[in-house]
C-alpha cells in the first residue's frame, strides 16, 4: 500500500557521490554516497511507469504526489488538487510517451535513470497557474526566462 510519494531535491557534486576506490565489480560506495541523487525531474515518469504496469491508476499517482503530500504538509487549501482558489500547480505530459532517460535537465552529470524506458513525458510545468517549464518538438526542453517563472511563496500551515 503506497499513501504518498515525496521528494527531497537533493542533488550533489560527482565528487560526492561515494565512487572513490571504484572495482570494475562494483559501482560505488552507497554508505559514503551522498544521500540524494538528482533526478527530481524523472518522478512523474518513474512512477507511471512502475505503478502502471502494476495496475495503478492516473488518479493513484495524482493523490500520491499532489493530494496526500499537500494534506500530510497542512496545505490541502492551497494545493494538491485543480479546484477553484487554489493554486494552479500542475503539469501537462503525455503518459505514453517515453522519456529521454539519458538527457537531463540538472547541472551535474548522471542519474540512476540513465538507460531506462521510462514512460510519460512532461511537456509543460505549471505553478500557480504560470508556465515554468516546456518541452516542445520545435524547440526542445526549457525552463521560461526568471521574469516569466513563477517564485516561490511561503505557506503558513
Amino acid at each position: 500500500h503506497i499513501d504518498l510519494i515525496a521528494s527531497d531535491h537533493s542533488p550533489c557534486l560527482p565528487s560526492m557521490r561515494g565512487l572513490n576506490n571504484i572495482s570494475k565489480d562494483s559501482e560505488g560506495n552507497f554508505l559514503e554516497a551522498w544521500a540524494g541523487i538528482s533526478g527530481l525531474q524523472f518522478g512523474l515518469s518513474t512512477t507511471w511507469t512502475e505503478g502502471n504496469k502494476r495496475g495503478y491508476s492516473y488518479t493513484d499517482i495524482s493523490r500520491w504526489w499532489s493530494e496526500f503530500p499537500a494534506k500530510l504538509a497542512g496545505i490541502w487549501r492551497e494545493k494538491g488538487s485543480i479546484n477553484i482558489g487554489k493554486d494552479a500547480d500542475f503539469v501537462v505530459w503525455l503518459p505514453d510517451d517515453l522519456t529521454a532517460s539519458d538527457h537531463v535537465f540538472h547541472r551535474h552529470p548522471g542519474s540512476p535513470y540513465a538507460g531506462m524506458n521510462l514512460r510519460g513525458r512532461v511537456i509543460q510545468t505549471y505553478v500557480r497557474g504560470r508556465k515554468v517549464f516546456v518541452d516542445d518538438d520545435l524547440s526542445g526542453p526549457r525552463h521560461m526566462r526568471a521574469e516569466e517563472a513563477a517564485c516561490g511563496k511561503m505557506l503558513k500551515r
